[in-house]
C-alpha cells in the first residue's frame, strides 16, 4: 500500500492531503431461533469457530418438545477476524425431530470486550499503571482518548480516540483536522486509571525543552486500520513528572514498548519507562528503570552493530551486568522490547518480532553490581523518547507501551507478545532512489569556493570541481560518516542520478534522506526541493517540495545539487532520495 507523502512529512512545509480509507469489518447479525419438533428432546449445542483474539461463537440448541425454539448463536469477542460459523445443534431424539438450532454467528461483534495487554497483565496480578499508544486501546474496555494534536494554522487542538471500545485509533479524524496544515502530538493519554498522561518534556539537566512529534510523520497499519505512531527524532520527547501508582524505591515493575528496528541511532536515549520526578535531572545510579532501544553500546563489547535492547537504570544503558555479548542485534521492522525488574536483585530483557513469533530472552540475571543499583531507587516518573535528564539526541518510533506495578510472569509476557503480533502492524518501508553514504561512500563533485549562480542547473559545467566520497564534514560531528573532510564555512555539491521508471504516485511519495549540520538547500534539476535550517545529529527523512517532485524526469539523468552553510561547532552534509510505501 502506498500512502500520500503528506501523511508522513516531518516539517511544516507541506499540509495533510488525501483521504484515509478505513478498512472495516462487517459484523454478522444474530441468527434466528430454530423451530421445535413434536415432543423431541433437544440436541446438543454446537460451537462456532474461534476468532483471532476472540472466544468461540456458540450455536443454538435444537428444538425441545415441539415448543422451545433453538437459541441464537453468540458471536466471538470484538477484535476477532471472524470465526467459522458453528455447526447446527443435533436433531431431537424421538418423535418428529425438531428443526436444528441456528448456527453460531461469526466471531466479529458479540459484545464481549477483547482481552488486550493490560487485561492480560491484570489477570496475572500485575496491574498496568501506565498504558500509552497512538494506535490502539490497550484495555479491552477502553473507549477514550488516545492522544491530542495541535494544529499549526490556528493552534486549535483535538483529541483522537478509538473507533470502537477496545479498538484502533480514529486516524481519519486526525487527517481531517490537520488538512492543509501541520499538526504535532502534544499529549499521549494514559489509558490506565492513574491518568499518567505524557506531555512534551520541559528542559532538564542535560538539554533544553523538547518539541512534539509531527503527528503525520509515522503512518502505519494496525488491525487493518490506518494509524499513526510517534516519530521521535533528536529533540523530540515526552514525560510525566507527577506520575502516580508507579514503582518507587526498589518496588517491582515491568514495561514494554513496540518500536522500530530500522529508525534508530546511537544518541542518548530512546527510552520508555520509569524516570526521575519531579524534575528531569540525573539524581544518581538506580533512579531510573526504563527500556531502551537503539545502537548505543555503553558497556562494550556488544554483539554486532545493533540495535539492541537495554535497561536505562540511570548513568548506564545495561544489556546485563556490564558487557553482555549474548544480547543479540535485533533489526526486525517492528520490535517488541520488554524489561522487567524486581527492584532488589534481578532484571530481565526480552525482544521479539512484533509482527510474528515469540519473545527471546536476551538477559535474565543480577542487577548491575556497581554501586547504587542493588536495590533500585526508582522515582516513579515516566519518560518517552529521551533520557531521564532530558538527553534528547535519540531517534526511534513508538507505537504502544505499558508499565506495570509488580514483576510480570513469563506467561503474561508471552501472552502479551501473542496479542501484539495479532495486531498485524504494517510500517513504512523506504525504496532507495539515490543512496546516501551511511553504509557505502557515494561519489560527489564539490567545491568550497562560491560558484556562479547557475551552479545548481543541469547545464552547469562542474568539471573543474573536485571529486570525493561523501559524507562531507569533520570528525566528531554526531552521526556523521566522514568520507571527505570539510571544515570551511560553505560547501557546494553536485551529483547525477537516474530515478528509473518511477510512477507518478512514487514521485509524490519521494523523501529527502538528509543529515545536515548546519543550514542546507537542496535542488533537483535547478529547482529547490527543500531548505532546512539548523542541524540534525543523525540521518532523517524530510519532505520534498511539490516543485521538486515536478522537476524529476524519469528514465534519464537528473542533477541533485546541495549547498550547506556552517557557522560553528561540528559540521556535516550528506543527501539521498527514497520513496515511502506501506
Amino acid at each position: 500500500m502506498v500512502l500520500s507523502k503528506r501523511l508522513i512529512r516531518t516539517h511544516s512545509v507541506l499540509g495533510v492531503a488525501g483521504l484515509v480509507v478505513l478498512i472495516g469489518a462487517c459484523a454478522a447479525s444474530a441468527t434466528t431461533d430454530g423451530s421445535g419438533g413434536a415432543t423431541a428432546a433437544g440436541g446438543d449445542d454446537s460451537f462456532g469457530g474461534v476468532t483471532a483474539g476472540g472466544d468461540q461463537g456458540m450455536g443454538g440448541t435444537a428444538g425441545n418438545g415441539g415448543t422451545a425454539a433453538g437459541t441464537s448463536g453468540m458471536g466471538g469477542v470484538i477484535g476477532g477476524t471472524g470465526g467459522i460459523s458453528g455447526t447446527a445443534g443435533a436433531s431431537g431424539s424421538a418423535g418428529a425431530s425438531g428443526t436444528a438450532g441456528a448456527s453460531g454467528s461469526s466471531g466479529a461483534n458479540g459484545g464481549v470486550p477483547p482481552f488486550l495487554p493490560c487485561d492480560i497483565y491484570a489477570a496475572q496480578g500485575t496491574t498496568c499503571v501506565a498504558a500509552h499508544s497512538t494506535t490502539r486501546a490497550l484495555f479491552g474496555a477502553y473507549a477514550g482518548k488516545l492522544y491530542q494534536v495541535v494544529r499549526a494554522s490556528d493552534h486549535a487542538t483535538t483529541d483522537i480516540g478509538t473507533l470502537t471500545t477496545g479498538g484502533y485509533a480514529d486516524s481519519a479524524a486526525q487527517v481531517a483536522f490537520c488538512a492543509n496544515t501541520t499538526c504535532i502530538i502534544t499529549t499521549i493519554y494514559d489509558q490506565s486509571s492513574q491518568a499518567n498522561h505524557l506531555t512534551i518534556s520541559s528542559a532538564g539537566g542535560a538539554a533544553g525543552p523538547d518539541v512534539g512529534a509531527d503527528a503525520s510523520a509515522l503512518p502505519a497499519m494496525a488491525g487493518g486500520h490506518p494509524v499513526f505512531g510517534v516519530y521521535v527524532k533528536p529533540g523530540t520527547g515526552y514525560r510525566n513528572v507527577t506520575a502516580k501508582g508507579t514503582a518507587r524505591n526498589g518496588q517491582p515493575e515491568g514495561m514494554y514498548m513496540v518500536t522500530s528496528g530500522k529508525h534508530v541511532n546511537d544518541g542518548c536515549c530512546f527510552d520508555y519507562g520509569n524516570t526521575e520526578q519531579p524534575l528531569p535531572n540525573d539524581t544518581g545510579n538506580g533512579h531510573m528503570d526504563a527500556v531502551y532501544f537503539g545502537t548505543r553500546c555503553e558497556h562494550p563489547p556488544c554483539s554486532g552493530g545493533g540495535p539492541w535492547i537495554a535497561a536505562d537504570l540511570e548513568n548506564g544503558l545495561f544489556q546485563g551486568n556490564g558487557s553482555n555479548t549474548a544480547n543479540a542485534t535485533v533489526n526486525f521492522d517492528v520490535v517488541t522490547a520488554l524489561l522487567k525488574n524486581d527492584g532488589q536483585k534481578i532484571f530481565a530483557l526480552k525482544t521479539g518480532n512484533a509482527q510474528a513469533g515469540e519473545l527471546t530472552t536476551q538477559y535474565n540475571g543480577t542487577l548491575p553490581t556497581a554501586a547504587g543499583y542493588i536495590p533500585m531507587s526508582q522515582e516513579g516518573g515516566i519518560v518517552l523518547g529521551v533520557g531521564g535528564d532530558n538527553s534528547h539526541w535519540s531517534a526511534g518510533d513508538f507505537y504502544e507501551g505499558v508499565m506495570t506495578y509488580g514483576y510480570p510472569t513469563d506467561a503474561a509476557d508471552a501472552a502479551v507478545q501473542a496479542n501484539i503480533t495479532s495486531v498485524g502492524y504494517v510500517v513504512p518501508k523506504y525504496l532507495e532512489v539515490l543512496k546516501t553514504s551511511e553504509t557505502t561512500a557515494q561519489t560527489w563533485k564539490y567545491t568550497t569556493a562560491t560558484p556562479p549562480g547557475s551552479w545548481n542547473s543541469t547545464s552547469f559545467d562542474d568539471s573543474a570541481w573536485q571529486t570525493g566520497p561523501g559524507g562531507f564534514g569533520t570528525t566528531g560531528t554526531p552521526g556523521a560518516v566522514i568520507g571527505t573532510k570539510w571544515s570551511s564555512a560553505d560547501i557546494w555539491l553536485r551529483r547525477t542520478f537516474n530515478p528509473g521508471n518511477l510512477t507518478a504516485t512514487q514521485i509524490s511519495n519521494l523523501l529527502i534522506r538528509l543529515h545536515h549540520d548546519e543550514d542546507a538547500e537542496i535542488y533537483v534539476n535547478g529547482v529547490q526541493a527543500g531548505a532546512f535550517a539548523g542541524y540534525t545529529s543523525s540521518y532523517e527523512f524530510q519532505p520534498m517540495t511539490k516543485a521538486g517532485e515536478s522537476a524529476i524526469i524519469v528514465g534519464v539523468s537528473n542533477t541533485l545539487a546541495v549547498h550547506c552553510h556552517q557557522t560553528g561547532g561540528g559540521q556535516y552534509i550528506d543527501v539521498g532520495l527514497s520513496v515511502l510505501s506501506l
